[in-house]
């Protein structure tokens, strides 16, 4: 890994863990065991590795997400329930395996969360960024229901944008279930969206 990333590693790390604005370069220079000098030899302040932390680690995650679902191989329920695993770092398709790891450690996804509704509340600047990330998952949306419309295994009686609409706002509102849950309640919760969904497409 380059220096460079070295540095955005360490920062997304200690952002989780004390959110971004209660990070010091110190602390950085000390995870990264990387001179500030050199830090700032790749990056001209602290918001400078920020912008290219939610480049890295927030939307580049979305794109990642989309090229996923475009290659995924499944009914149309079989899609979202590896949607809704994947959306809390968890991959059904590697035996429920976490999907990011750090040094080895796993990724705490409620930390991932708590950290970037931080930032955004935090950093204004970034609101659109994030706002059009939100449209993207939409659209991610769409196009699944797009795709199992075409293969005769969809049949709604709302337009497609709506129906994406619906399930991207389903899978926000599980998040933040979960979020304040144990990870014992997490198939249960699942599998009871999955069914009510079921129910609105049949």
């Amino acid at each position: 890994m380059n220096t460079k990333n070295k540095i955005v590693e360490a920062t997304f790390i200690l952002s989780m863990e004390y959110g971004y604005d209660n990070v010091s370069i110190k602390q950085i220079k000390e995870k990264s065991k990387i001179a500030a000098s050199s830090i700032y030899h790749h990056y001209k302040n602290k918001d400078a590795i920020l912008s290219y932390m939610i480049q890295k680690y927030f939307v580049e995650k979305i794109t990642e997400l989309k090229n996923l679902c475009y290659e995924f191989e499944g009914t149309f329920i079989e899609k979202l329930r590896f949607i809704y695993y994947r959306s809390i770092g968890i991959d059904i398709q590697d035996n429920k395996k976490p999907i990011r790891k750090i040094n080895g450690e796993i990724i705490d996804y409620k930390k991932y969360y708590l950290m970037l509704n931080s930032i955004y509340h935090q950093h204004p600047e970034y609101r659109d960024l994030f706002d059009n990330m939100t449209h993207n998952v939409i659209h991610i949306f769409k196009e699944s229901v797009d795709e199992f419309i075409y293969k005769k295994e969809l049949d709604i009686n709302i337009s497609p944008n709506k129906m994406a609409l619906f399930l991207f706002t389903n899978i926000k509102g599980f998040i933040n279930l979960w979020m304040t849950l144990s990870d014992s309640d997490v198939d249960e919760i699942i599998d009871a969206n999955l069914e009510a969904i079921k129910q609105i497409i049949n």
